[in-house]
């Protein structure tokens, strides 16, 4: 039982996440940092096995091709721009190609024109969620560090989260595709009919389940003998195996009379 608990808290903690890399870049050094909301999951090195699969350049990259010389005298000049774009563009190539193996939204950090050169080569902007450039330290920093100073980009993530999903909610109010009944929310969840579940942090209701019959019944004592005491947390553990997205709304932004919505497929 206790390892059905702690399963539980982990798909709660991992439901309310935000998962991304950090993609740090100097002139001379690029990092990649991946994080998981104020935590460093690890900082990728040669080392990684999703490094193994790549045919371009891993991670950390040096740039050797900087030319020789005073670099004060190169700052700011056309072939200084040149090689420094170029370094992005071979950065950004690995980037791609990291993100087509274990694909997560990307956060820049940099200095403000090594990111806008950066910004004018990259592929596909699309998995850019934002970009930090006032971080010091770029190159020999700690992870944690860096992973600090992001979050207030990570929490506008967060945030435009529950925004897309209650804008999708109200969609799906449109096309009759909404459920708010616990018991027709766990059967669809069940029954794999879940496309995304918005739940308001904190709701936690003990009822009986009967898996068989695909049943939920709210009830009163969550200590009773065949209650399950979380049973939201077992409605988000099946929508999150059946493939559906689960997306925790605070407080202020769900109203209490409305704990729970399910968007169904059908």
């Amino acid at each position: 039982m206790g390892e059905k608990f702690a399963t539980r808290d982990l798909v709660r903690d991992m439901s309310e996440a935000v998962h991304y890399y950090v993609l740090v870049i100097t002139s001379e050094y690029a990092r990649l940092i991946e994080a998981t909301n104020d935590r460093v999951v690890k900082e990728i090195g040669g080392e990684s096995e999703r490094q193994s699969q790549m045919s371009e350049l891993t991670f950390p990259i040096k740039n050797t091709s900087l030319p020789t010389g005073s670099k004060a005298d190169r700052t700011g000049s056309s072939d200084d721009d040149s090689y420094l774009k170029e370094f992005m563009n071979r950065v950004d190539k690995s980037m791609q190609e990291f993100r087509n193996i274990d694909p997560l939204p990307v956060i820049l950090v940099g200095d403000s024109r090594t990111l806008g050169f950066y910004e004018q080569v990259v592929d596909n902007d699309s998995f850019i969620i934002g970009k930090v450039d006032h971080l010091p330290n770029l190159k020999d920093g700690r992870a944690e560090e860096i992973v600090a100073g992001v979050q207030d980009v990570v929490e506008t993530q967060r945030a435009t989260r529950y925004e897309t999903a209650q804008g999708d909610l109200e969609k799906a109010r449109n096309e009759k595709m909404v459920r708010t009944d616990l018991q027709q929310i766990y059967r669809s969840a069940v029954e794999g009919n879940a496309v995304k579940l918005l739940v308001r942090q904190g709701y936690i209701v003990p009822a009986t389940i009967d898996e068989t019959a695909l049943t939920l019944l709210v009830a009163d004592d969550a200590t009773a003998d065949g209650v399950t005491d979380d049973a939201i947390s077992e409605i988000i553990e099946r929508v999150s195996h059946n493939g559906g997205e689960v997306v925790f709304v605070p407080q202020d932004k769900m109203d209490e009379k409305e704990p729970i919505a399910l968007i169904t497929r059908y």
